[in-house]
């Protein structure tokens, strides 16, 4: 898997409700049976994410084929996320000072793939286009995110992964559409 550093297996749930007379995503992001992070679609183009502290961050979403699916922090973009015609997924970080020992700038999945049983391991997956592998420039995995219900992503991520970060990459395998 993620040999010698240390990985966090999240679980991403998606939950469809009517409220108000309108259909509403709500997403919830667990790490060992904990919610940790909920999420929710504002508007068509605005997700946003929080927890028992009140709002995190909000993600604006450009585009659900393409994206890019953009994480802030207040008016601070953090994350971009996008998709070529061929779905291979990328994932840009923006670093701050504080944060510039942060190793990653840009994590790429490889192009149009439907992982199924057996290609993460032994971890469990279902054949879908939502799961991906996310490599740095070296071609390590750093993120993995991978079907196993129809409603629940599970996301393995190194540990200096920002749940924040882990959330929105699961939030865009969710909503995008291919």
């Amino acid at each position: 898997m993620f040999s010698g550093d240390q990985t966090i297996t999240y679980t991403l749930y998606r939950k469809k409700i009517w409220k108000k007379s309108a259909k509403r995503k709500l997403f919830q992001l667990t790490d060992s049976g904990s919610v940790i992070a909920g999420a929710e679609c504002i508007t068509s183009k605005l997700i946003e994410i929080s927890n028992d502290r009140g709002l995190i961050s909000e993600m604006d979403i450009k585009s659900y084929s393409s994206g890019p699916f953009i994480l802030r922090m207040g008016n601070e973009k953090r994350l971009e996320i996008t998709s070529s015609s061929n779905r291979q997924i990328r994932v840009e970080f923006t670093r701050t000072d504080e944060e510039s020992t942060f190793p990653y700038t840009v994590l790429i999945s490889q192009a149009a793939s439907t992982f199924e049983e057996g290609s993460f391991g032994n971890r469990p997956a279902i054949k879908s286009v939502k799961n991906c592998k996310l490599q740095n420039e070296d071609g390590k995995e750093i993120v993995s995110v991978r079907k196993i219900k129809k409603n629940a992503l599970a996301i393995d991520a190194k540990k200096n992964i920002s749940f924040v970060s882990v959330m929105a990459i699961g939030l865009f395998m969710f909503l995008h559409k291919a």
